[in-house]
C-alpha cells in the first residue's frame, strides 16, 4: 500500500492505515486515513499535491441562494467569540485576513462588528458566492506576493489544515 510520510514529522516507519476505502466518485479517488506510531499524528495517508477545483463542486448548491439560506446564524455566533477574543488580545478592528475563507461567512461576520477583513479562497464557486454578497474575498493562494505580510494583524484559518496535503 502507499502511503505518504506523516505531515507533521515526516516518518514513514510502521505507520498504520486506520481506515481505507475506494471511492466511486473518480475525482476523490482511494481515502486512506493512517496513524503515525512515532508522533501519533492522524492524516490523510495518500492525497494529491494539488488543488482540485473539482472537489469543491459543493460549493455549487449554494451559487443562487440568499446570504440567509448559504450563513449558519449559529455559526457567526462562533465566529462573534472568535472576534472578541481577536480584540481582547490587540487586534481591535485590525486587519484580518481569513485564508480559505470558503463562501466569506466569518469575512461577513468580521465586517459586521468593523473588522477591516478579506479573505482569500482557491473555490472559484466559493468565491463566487462570497462576491455575490459583496464581501472583500478575492481567488488567491496563501503564499501569493499579492499578500503583503507586514499589513495584517491577524491571519485566520477555519477548517482548512484538513484540506492542505503538508501542514509543515
Amino acid at each position: 500500500m502507499d502511503i505518504k510520510p506523516c505531515t507533521s514529522c515526516g516518518s514513514v516507519k510502521g505507520n498504520k492505515c486506520l481506515f481505507k476505502k475506494k471511492n466511486a466518485q473518480p475525482i476523490v479517488g482511494s481515502i486512506n486515513i493512517c496513524k503515525c506510531i512515532q508522533c501519533h499524528t492522524i492524516y490523510l495517508g495518500k492525497y494529491n499535491d494539488f488543488f482540485d477545483e473539482e472537489f469543491y463542486t459543493y460549493y455549487d448548491k449554494y451559487l443562487d441562494k440568499t446570504k440567509e439560506q448559504v450563513y449558519d446564524s449559529l455559526t457567526k455566533t462562533s465566529y462573534m467569540q472568535v472576534l472578541k477574543l481577536l480584540e481582547s488580545n490587540g487586534c481591535e478592528k485590525g486587519s484580518i485576513l481569513d485564508v480559505g475563507c470558503g463562501n466569506g461567512s466569518f469575512v461577513d461576520a468580521s465586517l459586521d462588528k468593523g473588522f477591516n477583513v478579506r479573505g482569500i479562497e482557491l473555490s472559484q464557486a466559493a468565491v463566487d458566492i462570497a462576491k455575490r454578497f459583496n464581501l472583500p474575498v478575492q481567488k488567491i493562494d496563501f503564499f501569493s506576493e499579492k499578500i503583503e505580510h507586514s499589513s495584517l494583524d491577524a491571519v485566520t484559518m477555519f477548517e482548512v489544515i484538513e484540506h492542505v496535503p503538508s501542514p509543515n
